[in-house]
């Protein structure tokens, strides 16, 4: 499909709703079995035990909030102190100007507390696919037998052009911030990641950690030449 970047993001706002819709389906259930003849409220306890508590789901929420709002401000501060040009990805338009619009490739990219939604520039023809991320999106979820796996997989194909590299430092920030509810993966590897892993590093001043490293890695050998090239622990943290 081209040269994609894909992310699961497990979204404990839209666990809520799901539980709640699932509450509601076995209770109806419940109601409507002839036999055999039980307690349904002592039923219902048995299966909300199956779940996190309203307390626990409701902490969970109120702290990833804060992580998103915070991966937010960061995603401002790469786009007000973005280079000139994009080595990313192969650096395959790299004499062209790193531009950020809209989702759509025009207008002003949107960065709040509650969504992420940017492009490249749609009037040279260097946007492609909508780079999307929204705190209230509601997300699939699957389950068998009530157990949730909660999250939606999701996919940016950037074409390999300028905005590529806000991308990259995106999805770096969006998974320092999040930690388990997010997590990525590209079809780039080092080199591709490289000018993106050290404008991370540049602006933010945080590790990237080895073994994260590794899922950019063809093998070993390869991650030590990349370490030792980019100096990656030498001079920063």
């Amino acid at each position: 499909m081209g040269y994609t970047h894909y992310w699961d993001y497990k979204n404990p706002i839209s666990e809520i709703a799901e539980i709640e819709k699932l509450r509601k389906a076995e209770y109806s259930r419940l109601r409507k079995r002839v036999e055999p003849k039980t307690d349904i409220w002592e039923e219902m306890a048995k299966f909300d035990k199956q779940f996190q508590t309203k307390k626990q789901l409701n902490e969970r929420v109120e702290k990833h909030i804060k992580a998103f709002k915070a991966a937010a401000k960061d995603i401002k501060h790469l786009l007000k102190n973005l280079p000139e040009h994009s080595f990313s990805a192969g650096g395959y338009h790299s004499e062209e100007n790193i531009v950020i619009k809209g989702g759509l490739g025009k207008g002003k990219p949107i960065v709040n507390k509650n969504k992420i939604w940017l492009n490249g520039d749609g009037e040279k023809d260097l946007d492609h696919e909508t780079f999307a991320i929204d705190l209230f999106e509601t997300l699939p979820f699957y389950y068998e037998d009530y157990e949730i796996e909660k999250g939606v997989s999701g996919f940016c194909k950037t074409a390999r052009k300028p905005y590529d590299l806000v991308v990259c430092v995106s999805l770096l920030i969006l998974k320092e911030h999040l930690g388990e509810d997010f997590d990525f993966s590209s079809d780039g590897g080092l080199e591709d990641w490289e000018q993106a892993i050290l404008l991370y590093i540049k602006l933010f001043n945080r590790a990237i950690n080895k073994d994260f490293l590794k899922k950019f890695a063809e093998n070993e050998d390869e991650l030590k030449k990349f370490i030792s090239k980019t100096n990656l622990y030498q001079n920063t943290f």
